[in-house]
């Protein structure tokens, strides 16, 4: 029982230090399901807030989507942070479904936003949630099925960056200062989850739409990767965290020297971004991409809802000899002529 919990938090300590996840004197805000990971996750950071010197907020965000359910979490989250010493705040955002998106993804996208508001009212550095080794797996398995290029494949990031209130951006790794989305559970796995709470007696509610197996991510929790450990590799799961780690590590430093790359090539004026063709030709593919994918963040703010076909699309643009143009998500537009490609908002 003992080694279970101090795996546990050794490996969350060590996970918030690899990473530099926190400073001392930060005031962190955790997001609170009332869930097992979550519940493992406050539970943590109560630990080891007096090593680390952090000052701690909880959160609970009822969607509105269960009722009854919500109820009974916010109530038990509300009793273990008087227990454990932690204000909580229970948000309540109503969730208006898109044309195309699910109400998961409206709740998603709601939460992150009323965590990101409740974050600066409250003065908090960081916003930390309890993603683990498992999801990051899955993450990796979803990103390949749906066609994922090198940034789908480095899965869920440990530490990213948010400057401005809604959803959480997806792609490219924002940097720079704003708050932080931490993932300190991300090297544990859900096992060592579960022995921890067992250990400290905390018993979670479990959410049943995650036992619905019509999510992909529930097909592939439940059947797929259970399917590859016995068949294939036990260890799959761990591989696949190895590989999104090594792409990250990859993409960090493709990502600088795009960066350089980009200051050279571009000029930014009145909401356009002009590129030189001729000097972007002569680098390697690789480069070239990450280079259009900055340009568009530059644009948009974070990149998301392109997809590999639109950097595939802005990519042969940039090397045809014939003038052309392309739309891309986000009514954007990108034309080339005169030596320059230039990306903006379509009219």
């Amino acid at each position: 029982m003992f080694s279970s919990m101090t795996d546990f938090l050794d490996n969350a300590h060590a996970a918030i230090s690899k990473h530099r996840m926190l400073r001392s004197g930060d005031r962190v805000l955790v997001a609170v399901s009332g869930g097992p990971d979550s519940l493992a996750l406050l539970s943590a950071l109560v630990a080891l807030r007096s090593v680390l010197r952090i000052q701690l907020r909880a959160a609970y965000v009822d969607h509105g989507l269960r009722p009854a359910a919500a109820r009974r979490e916010a109530a038990l989250v509300r009793r273990l942070g008087k227990e454990w010493g932690v204000p909580v705040t229970v948000l309540r955002r109503t969730v208006r479904k898109g044309k195309k998106d699910s109400p998961e993804s409206s709740a998603r996208e709601a939460r992150y936003q009323a965590l990101a508001s409740l974050a600066r009212r409250l003065h908090c550095a960081s916003i930390a949630t309890g993603h683990t080794a498992d999801d990051q797996a899955e993450t990796v398995l979803m990103r390949i099925f749906r066609g994922a290029g090198t940034t789908g494949l480095t899965g869920i990031p440990p530490v990213r960056y948010i400057s401005h209130p809604g959803p959480l951006p997806r792609g490219e790794r924002v940097k720079g200062e704003g708050i932080r989305i931490i993932r300190p559970l991300l090297s544990c796995t859900r096992d060592q989850v579960i022995g921890y709470l067992r250990a400290r007696r905390i018993r979670p509610l479990l959410d049943r739409s995650n036992l619905s197996d019509r999510f992909l991510r529930n097909r592939i929790r439940h059947r797929l990767i259970s399917q590859l450990e016995r068949e294939f590799n036990p260890q799959v799961r761990r591989h696949l965290c190895q590989l999104a780690e090594l792409v990250r590590e990859d993409l960090d430093w493709l990502t600088d020297e795009a960066g350089r790359r980009f200051r050279q090539v571009a000029r930014v004026r009145q909401g356009k971004i002009r590129l030189q063709r001729a000097l972007l030709r002569k680098e390697l593919p690789a480069l070239r991409k990450a280079v259009l994918r900055l340009a568009a963040a530059r644009l948009q703010g974070d990149g998301q809802g392109f997809a590999l076909r639109h950097w595939e699309m802005l990519d042969q643009l940039l090397l045809a000899q014939k003038p052309g143009a392309v739309d891309l998500p986000h009514r954007f537009r990108a034309v080339a002529q005169d030596g320059v490609l230039i990306l903006s908002r379509a009219c």
